[in-house]
């Protein structure tokens, strides 16, 4: 697999407005879904625009990696652009599948693996299913990787989205973590009141979920989460299914293209981050 990286001499002297900021010399960016397929988890088309979270979380993910230079002394990417960290077998594939699908079924599998059915309306539930196992598989390497490494901090990058529609008038952020991140939970904080002061978008809250920190709950039933032996800020992005919100994650994808510079969203998803750390 070929991973990117990206490393700097940052100065010794430089400090940090918290102390566990303070404390983080490398990060591991997590770029959610992978992008580039119709399985893509987040994968729609509306109106004029076809849209993938994995495409868009890639490429802030690269925007921030470039951004962290000269802050940290290395960053680096959990995959490549449209590609997952680890391709399964297909006889590995097939047993997990038949595994799921004889302890609980094939419904109940794809609600454990929170898959939005109402993004994919002419796919099979079979065929929503492999592609679970298979996303299953890749975020289980991630982990892995991440906490092999001894990376200091995981960000993973991900949109918001309505499972329960296809179009959604809802729109804000929020972040889950787990409880190995306890002396972090300020620092992830810091993170989303940011995001939502410079995109101008409200703190979405859960109430099912235990909020440790403003914005920040913990949620260990998440594969990453719960597989991951770092601490992690799964970061939850503006909802890409409101109509007005994919208008300007898309504009500012097409300006980085067209361009070459990082404007709107993307910059101010990325600016968020990096003024917190």
């Amino acid at each position: 697999m070929n991973i990117s990286s990206s490393s700097s001499s940052s100065s010794s002297s430089s400090s940090s407005s918290s102390s566990s900021s303070s404390s983080i010399k490398k990060i591991f960016i997590d770029p959610g879904h992978v992008g580039n397929s119709f399985f893509d988890f987040r994968y729609f088309k509306m109106d004029d625009i076809e849209f993938h979270e994995g495409d868009f979380c890639f490429v802030w993910a690269e925007v921030l990696q470039k951004a962290l230079l000269g802050k940290i002394e290395l960053s680096e990417l959990s995959r490549n652009n449209g590609q997952p960290s680890i391709v399964i077998a297909n006889h590995e594939h097939q047993i997990r599948m038949s595994e799921l699908i004889n302890s609980i079924g094939t419904e109940a599998a794809l609600k454990n693996f929170r898959v939005p059915k109402n993004f994919f309306p002419l796919k099979t539930t079979d065929q929503l299913l492999e592609a679970a196992v298979q996303n299953e598989a890749d975020l289980l390497n991630r982990a892995r990787i991440a906490s092999e490494q001894t990376f200091d901090l995981c960000l993973s990058l991900h949109l918001n989205g309505d499972p329960t529609s296809l179009k959604t008038e809802k729109n804000g952020i929020c972040g889950f973590t787990n409880h190995i991140s306890k002396t972090h939970y300020l620092l992830f904080e810091k993170i989303i009141k940011n995001i939502s002061i410079m995109t101008g978008l409200p703190i979405f809250k859960i109430e099912q979920l235990d909020e440790v920190s403003t914005g920040v709950f913990v949620d260990e039933s998440l594969t990453l989460l719960k597989n991951i032996s770092i601490p992690t800020l799964l970061i939850e992005g503006p909802f890409q299914n409101n109509p007005a919100e994919l208008l300007l994650l898309n504009q500012s994808l097409n300006q980085l293209q067209a361009k070459g510079k990082v404007e709107g969203r993307l910059e101010q998803l990325t600016k968020a981050i990096v003024s917190a750390i």
